[in-house]
């Protein structure tokens, strides 16, 4: 710590990061991410590559890799309307109408 030119609180300051964000032998974590749960940023995580590109890329080819076995649904005016119900002791399927009485509503 003597050896740098910065003020003192400044250099006390630095040691304090880089004591905190360094990992423990013991434990493999740093204090402050025992502490806080998350570890702390640095110098060097600006030089990491950012894993939100790959985690968007990833996403990307899951979407597109479902959407292939979607079927797309169209629906028009006058088409009947049943909806599927959960309740005990009724039918499964259930007629509302078509789609034209319910325009009214």
């Amino acid at each position: 710590m003597k050896s740098s030119e910065q003020p003192v609180e400044k250099r006390f300051e630095v040691f304090l990061f880089t004591y905190r964000t360094t990992p423990h032998a013991t434990t493999g974590c740093s204090p402050a991410e025992l502490l806080m749960g998350r570890s702390l940023r640095s110098r060097l995580d600006l030089i990491r590559p950012d894993q939100k590109d790959s985690v968007d890329a990833s996403q990307y080819r899951q979407r597109q890799q479902f959407n292939k076995n979607v079927k797309v649904r169209t629906f028009q005016v006058g088409d009947e309307v049943w909806f599927r119900s959960h309740a005990k002791m009724k039918e499964k399927w259930i007629f509302i109408g078509t789609s034209y009485d319910n325009l009214d509503q």
